[in-house]
This record gives structure tokens, sequence and C-alpha cells, in this order.
């Protein structure tokens, strides 16, 4: 294995994002199920709420074993030999539209996400009776 950066290495290096996605995708299915397990099984209600809370997991499992199966891909393509490639196509105008929309998505992500951890480590710490900045 060389150090000489290439595609795959690039690749593989950002096999990380579709890996911590589905982490916090399939977090997010385990976080339903339980709430699933807080309903009362009396109240007609709940079967409704039940039911679309363990369908949406289900949905999430599967995309994280989706997300997961693609970073695996990503990663698998670190030893992928230096290819030529067509500057001008790579620089052109809708390509650099394409990265700076990647790049949007992710700064659009950060930042929710960093809004939703204020919320739910205050959440946490309610349930745990602590300080959420503990």
């Amino acid at each position: 294995m060389t150090d000489e950066s290439t595609c795959g290495t690039g690749m593989a290096a950002n096999a990380v994002l579709p890996t911590r996605m589905a982490e916090v995708v399939a977090a997010m299915a385990d976080v339903l199920t339980r709430h699933t397990e807080s309903l009362n099984p009396d109240d007609p209600a709940a079967e409704a709420e039940r039911e679309a809370w363990l369908a949406i997991a289900a949905e999430q499992r599967q995309i994280a074993r989706h997300l997961t199966a693609s970073a695996d891909r990503m990663e698998a393509q670190r030893e992928l030999p230096w290819a030529d490639h067509d500057m001008a196509a790579l620089t052109s105008a809708d390509a650099t539209s394409a990265f700076t929309h990647f790049v949007t998505a992710q700064e659009r992500l950060s930042d929710l996400l960093t809004e939703q951890l204020v919320e739910y480590r205050s959440m946490l710490a309610d349930s745990r009776g602590t300080d959420a900045e503990a």
C-alpha cells in the first residue's frame, strides 16, 4: 500500500459519512422502538402510533443497512489505482455546482445536528435528573 492520494483513497476516507449517518438513523430507529414500549395498550389511539413508529423504525433500519453497505463499498475502493482525469470536466460548472450542493447539504446537516443536540441534551438531562451541560 502506498501513501499516494488517489480517488480510491479519497473515496475510502469519505466512507465515514455514510457510516455516521447509518449510526444516527439506526439509533433513531431504536428510540422509536423504545418509545412504543411506553404506549398504554388500553388506549385505542396508541395502536395507530405504535404501528406508525414501528413501520418507520423498520424503514430506518433498512436505510441504515444500505448506508453501511455503501460505506463498506466506498472503503473497499482504497486500493484503486490512479486513473487519468479530464481536469476540464472535473472543474466544470456542473461538477463545481454538484460539489457546492454537497458542501451546502453538509453545512445544513451540521447546523441541524448542532441545533438538535442542544434540545436532545436538555431532554436527556431532564430524564436523568442532571444538568444538560454535564
